[in-house]
């Protein structure tokens, strides 16, 4: 079977009852999915509504990051952890979106929010990077 019949098979495997269905599932999963990391944005948002206490959380996931990232780094499969992303989602939709910061951030496309003295900033080019800074200056980047 060559790729154009693959191809075939699958759109019309869509097409059909079970596969509109598998693609109903599939979305409603990535929905609730949506919901639940909206819901717990919401959570640090309450918790944590000043700088004080979100500079006290930033420095607690920083250094829970950097050690998870010291363990992952020999196998290539560094990320940023769950509640770093959630982060960035609260900074994206709840922080005041600035000017690039330094080289990386100028020279490739970016995203950067400052909330709350950080600077939260994604940057695509050959893949996406997240960059965390304090006062403009770089504290993590992964």
């Amino acid at each position: 079977m060559n790729a154009n019949e693959t191809l075939k098979q699958g759109l019309e495997w869509m097409k059909s009852l079970p596969g509109q269905k598998s693609m109903e599932d599939y979305f409603e999963k990535l929905a609730q999915k949506d919901a639940i990391e909206r819901a717990r944005a919401q959570r640090i948002k309450e918790h944590f509504s000043n700088e004080i206490s979100f500079d006290h959380l930033m420095k607690r996931v920083l250094e829970k990051q950097n050690i998870y990232d010291a363990r992952h780094y020999r196998t290539y499969s560094e990320r940023a952890l769950h509640v770093t992303n959630l982060l960035w989602e609260l900074a994206s939709s709840e922080g005041t979106e600035i000017e690039p910061i330094d080289g990386l951030t100028e020279n490739f496309s970016s995203m950067i929010y400052n909330y709350y003295g950080y600077q939260f900033a994604i940057t695509h080019g050959q893949g996406s990077v997240l960059s965390i800074y304090k006062n403009k200056e770089l504290i993590y980047r992964t």
